[in-house]
């Protein structure tokens, strides 16, 4: 499992380098994110997963999703 969420990561910031909410400087080899871009996506993401486990929870006690 931890394999495919490094997975996922390195998918996410290839991503993101590639849609402009980060930059990396092969030099010195880091990889700069932009905060404010990366409080949207992860305000997004947080939403998105909350919605999706609440869900999860609801079926599990018998009622629709």
């Amino acid at each position: 499992m931890k394999l495919y969420i490094r997975m996922v990561l390195y998918a996410l910031s290839a991503g993101a380098a590639g849609a402009g909410f980060a930059s990396f400087d092969a030099e010195a080899r880091t990889l700069t994110v932009n905060l404010d871009d990366l409080g949207v996506i992860l305000s997004g993401a947080v939403v998105y997963l909350g919605t999706f486990g609440w869900s999860r929870v609801e079926k599990k006690r018998g009622g629709e999703t």
